[in-house]
């Protein structure tokens, strides 16, 4: 708590001071010659150090603070570049990370490739004192929901290598500590894991051992051939545990986005298809924190199921669709309509039979380019009441 109270203050020092540093403070001396756009993008772009926008660290966190300090070190053939950062919100969820990124053009004479060659070195702590769950399976109930407390340290090195105009390959290894526990501070209404779940119902609940991460994969990607953007990732992941190999299991994921540009003025159609599926030895489980979710936007805030409660949904095998629509009003201002549609369920082959889930909705947007800095929206369809969301959203 302590640590936490300490960071809070910290960014509020720092909010304050990038603020004092920024062109924002010329705006009561000369209002007539600063755009509101223009003061925020001052304060939030500041370098080296700067506040983050109104951050959630993970949907159920609520807002908070958060600041980073970022720096570049460059020379001739290599870039490199660093960044710490920190939020802390109201709700008490705290996350601290740090990234080291080399970057150099792509290697070889004949090579086409625009991306450079990456390597970053990363690590990153979070404190998530009340996250949902609802059970395992497609057909949970919503009166099941309780709540669990998470701690996760994580340390890692990604490679990231162009080989042609179109193909990227890469990979990463990392080292990681989860930890789960009995939530508490509770609402009276609300109930602790244990409460309704056991080791059997929710895997991994009574001890977490350290995992070695290891990840491969493929990124055929054409960001620039207008109108069309296409940006695919497909890789296996390897989840080794380091005390026995109950819990090991490997991963296979196909991640394909496909943007489309409508009009000149910014509209877009956004198409994206994503499968994930897990396998285990015999008699081996995948843990239930590490179980892909649907429903809201999933623990990375990637949304899928936006008419769902977030984390709704949990297995070892999702598949899920996406549609999204973005019409430009004026000046950066736009509408949004989409549809999700997916499911989950225990084995790859359940997923043809599993209950397929619908959820649309429409929303209001604020963005340049194609960066969504704000968006709010209402999701519908899935039977369980609306659901919103107001907030900075991941980049579709």
């Amino acid at each position: 708590m302590k640590l936490r109270s300490f960071t809070l203050l910290m960014l509020l020092v720092v909010t304050m001071h990038a603020a004092a540093q920024s062109p924002c403070e010329n705006a009561r001396k000369s209002p007539s010659k600063i755009h509101f756009e223009d003061c925020g993008r001052e304060i939030f772009t500041h370098k080296p150090v700067r506040p983050l926008p109104p951050t959630s660290i993970v949907p159920g966190s609520g807002f908070g603070l958060g600041a980073a300090y970022y720096n570049e070190f460059n020379s001739d053939a290599w870039q490199r570049n660093v960044t710490f950062s920190g939020a802390v919100t109201f709700q008490k969820f705290y996350q601290v990370e740090g990234n080291a990124q080399f970057t150099h053009k792509a290697w070889g004479e004949n090579n086409s490739a625009r991306d450079r060659f990456a390597i970053k070195a990363y690590v990153k702590h979070w404190d998530l004192p009340k996250m949902a769950y609802f059970g395992l399976g497609p057909n949970t109930k919503k009166d099941d929901k309780v709540f669990f407390a998470r701690r996760d340290t994580k340390l890692g090195v990604e490679v990231h290598n162009p080989v042609s105009s179109w193909l990227a390959i890469g990979g990463a290894v990392e080292s990681l500590w989860p930890h789960v526990e009995a939530a508490k501070d509770l609402d009276t209404k609300d109930v602790s894991i244990e409460k309704k779940f056991t080791e059997t119902t929710a895997p991994g609940l009574t001890k977490q051992p350290h995992f070695m991460r290891y990840e491969a994969f493929v990124k055929p990607h054409f960001p620039d051939r207008r109108p069309y953007n296409v940006d695919y990732k497909i890789g296996y992941s390897y989840f080794q545990d380091t005390s026995g190999g109950n819990n090991s299991f490997g991963r296979f994921e196909t991640d394909l986005k496909n943007r489309i540009k409508i009009s000149k003025p910014d509209s877009y159609l956004d198409f994206r298809f994503r499968l994930s599926s897990s396998r285990t030895g015999s008699g081996k489980q995948v843990p239930f924190y590490y179980q892909e979710t649907l429903g809201g936007s999933d623990i990375n805030n990637d949304p899928a199921l936006r008419g769902f409660a977030d984390y709704r949904f949990r297995d070892r095998n999702l598949m899920v669709f996406q549609t999204e629509y973005q019409i430009n009003i004026k000046n950066g201002y736009g509408i949004m309509v989409f549809y999700d549609t997916g499911k989950v369920a225990p084995r790859l082959g359940d997923l043809g039979s599993a209950r397929l889930r619908h959820s649309y909705g429409v929303g209001f947007t604020v963005f340049s380019g194609d960066r969504v800095y704000f968006k709010v929206y209402v999701g519908l369809g899935g039977g369980e009441g609306r659901r919103m969301f107001v907030g900075v959203p991941k980049l579709f």
